[in-house]
C-alpha cells in the first residue's frame, strides 16, 4: 500500500497503478442509479397522495377547499396500485434482485402508464370547465399527467439500466 507521507512498499515506485484492481462499471452504475431511483420512488408518492385525497374526498363526501371537483374516474382506482408496484421495485434494491425489478417495470408499463395516458386522452376529448386556484382544471390535469408520466418514465429508464447492470456477467447479488 502506498501513503502520502509514509513509507511505500519496497520494490514499488508507484508506476504499477494501471495494473491495480478497479471497480467494475456495473457496480458504479448500480450505486449511482440506486440513489436516483430511491429518490424517484419517494417522489412518486406525491401524485399517489393527490389521487388518494381526491378519492377519499369523493367517498367521504368532504368538500376540499370549497371547490366542486369532478367525480372519481376509473383510472384513479387503477393508479392506486402504484404504491404496491413501487414497493416491489423498492424492495428489489437492497439485494439487487433483477427479476423483482423486472416485475416492477412490467407492472408499471401494464397499469400505471396506461392509466395516466387514459387520463390525458379523457382530458383531451372532454375538457373540464371547472376551475381550481383560478386555473382551468384541464390545464392542471395536463400538468399533473405530464409530470407524473415523466417521473415514471425516468424511473422505468433507471430500473431497466439497473436490471441490465445486475444481469451483467460477473455481478454478484446478495
Amino acid at each position: 500500500m502506498s501513503s502520502y507521507s509514509g513509507k511505500t512498499v519496497a520494490g514499488s515506485d508507484g508506476s504499477d497503478h494501471s495494473f491495480r484492481e478497479k471497480v467494475a462499471s456495473q457496480y458504479k452504475t448500480s450505486a449511482s442509479l440506486k440513489s436516483t431511483i430511491k429518490t424517484l420512488f419517494l417522489l412518486s408518492f406525491l401524485p399517489m397522495l393527490v389521487v388518494l385525497i381526491h378519492i377519499m374526498q369523493e367517498d367521504l363526501e368532504i368538500r376540499f377547499l370549497n371547490v366542486d371537483l369532478p367525480q372519481v374516474e376509473v383510472w384513479q382506482y387503477v393508479y392506486m396500485l402504484a404504491p404496491f408496484i413501487t414497493f416491489i421495485g423498492y424492495s428489489s434494491l437492497h439485494k439487487n434482485k433483477a427479476t423483482q425489478m423486472s416485475i416492477y417495470i412490467y407492472f408499471s408499463l401494464a397499469t400505471l402508464v396506461p392509466a395516466l395516458l387514459y387520463k390525458a386522452w379523457l382530458n383531451f376529448t372532454n375538457p373540464s370547465q371547472t376551475t381550481l386556484f383560478k386555473m382551468p382544471l384541464s390545464v392542471l390535469n395536463y400538468i399533473f399527467v405530464v409530470l407524473t408520466i415523466l417521473m415514471h418514465a425516468y424511473s422505468l429508464f433507471c430500473a431497466s439500466k439497473l436490471v441490465k447492470a445486475w444481469k451483467q456477467k460477473g455481478y454478484k447479488s446478495k
